[in-house]
């Protein structure tokens, strides 16, 4: 395969990533809707967390990348992408458990609405850190391996952005 070709299959697999990552951003937030029993929670916290999933990762693993000078950043985006993937499937679950965790633990508390609001937005929290937190490894990762000089990573960068915020308006799109 040549490297052009690769770069194309490259550039496909984060459109695609991008297209799911909205997926499970919509995906989420509807889920949550029955744990906090309002919209507007679940949204605020799917957008606190992903928000500060994609800033840990970007900085967590682009500093890992430059550091640690590996010479295969394909490898690293694969095990990102693969850390994702296992994480989608497992977070529905987790996220049963808080609403099961709620309902038989925390309600019988007798617990103000605002603690118990709190209590639901830090487990639900830390649930999605990590899988938006790979998430937002993957586009410093891919620069790496995209940018050889750094005359090009303006062009680089937006490209790549362009590519997965696209994929991720077409996510959008087809959540309705």
């Amino acid at each position: 395969m040549t490297l052009a070709t690769l770069r194309r299959w490259i550039k496909l697999c984060f459109f695609l990533s991008g297209l799911t990552g909205l997926v499970y951003q919509i995906a989420w937030t509807r889920m949550l809707g029955l744990i906090f029993g309002s919209t507007l929670y679940s949204v605020t916290t799917v957008l606190s967390v992903f928000f500060a999933g994609l800033a840990i990762g970007a900085h967590f693993f682009g500093r890992f990348i430059d550091r640690r000078g590996t010479r295969k950043p394909l490898e690293v985006y694969g095990w990102l992408e693969i850390g994702i993937g296992l994480w989608g499937a497992i977070v529905p679950g987790l996220l049963h458990l808080i609403e099961v965790l709620y309902i038989e633990r925390l309600h019988p508390l007798d617990l103000s609405f605002e603690m118990l609001t709190l209590l639901r937005f830090l487990f639900t929290f830390l649930v999605l850190l990590l899988p938006t937190t790979l998430m937002g490894g993957t586009l410093p990762v891919l620069v790496k391996f995209f940018v050889r000089r750094l005359e090009g990573v303006g062009e680089g960068l937006a490209s790549l952005y362009f590519i997965n915020t696209i994929g991720a308006m077409v996510g959008v799109g087809l959540c309705g």
